[in-house]
């Protein structure tokens, strides 16, 4: 699979030419990935961070090719969320990449928390994480 993902004739991909290259990459890398953990016994899930953000929003939430205001939105919504878990004091995310590792982080702790924490599940389709009450007003 990676031969086939990240290799072009035998040659290390260096690029995408096609739009949208790198994501397609990505998600086959992870499909791939889930399946392996699987077939080794490892519990894994799927989420998804724009699906939490705009769960959490207040509004319309900036597109992440709009960088700097993306990730002042989001780091508003960030904020929000760890004043509702009773965090202060850490320094905002820095990249939009670390902005939806917490959002993640956040809302399923926020959810753990309070009973609303589950999981979908299909054997041919794997896990994915569902916060029932992820907003956070």
């Amino acid at each position: 699979m990676y031969r086939a993902l990240f290799t072009c004739a035998g040659a290390p991909w260096v690029s995408a030419s096609a739009a949208g290259g790198n994501f397609t990459r990505f998600m086959l890398a992870g499909f791939v990935s889930f399946r392996a953990w699987r077939e080794m016994g490892v519990p894994a899930l799927e989420a998804y961070p724009d699906l939490q953000f705009r769960l959490n929003s207040r509004g319309a939430l900036p597109p992440k090719r709009a960088r700097g205001k993306a990730l002042s939105a989001r780091a508003r919504i960030i904020g929000r969320l760890r004043r509702s878990f009773g965090l202060s004091g850490a320094a905002g995310p820095r990249t939009l990449d670390q902005a939806d590792a917490e959002v993640l982080a956040l809302t399923a702790a926020i959810a753990a928390r309070t009973g609303s924490l589950a999981a979908l599940e299909h054997p041919a389709e794997g896990r994915f994480l569902l916060t029932l009450r992820a907003m956070i007003r």
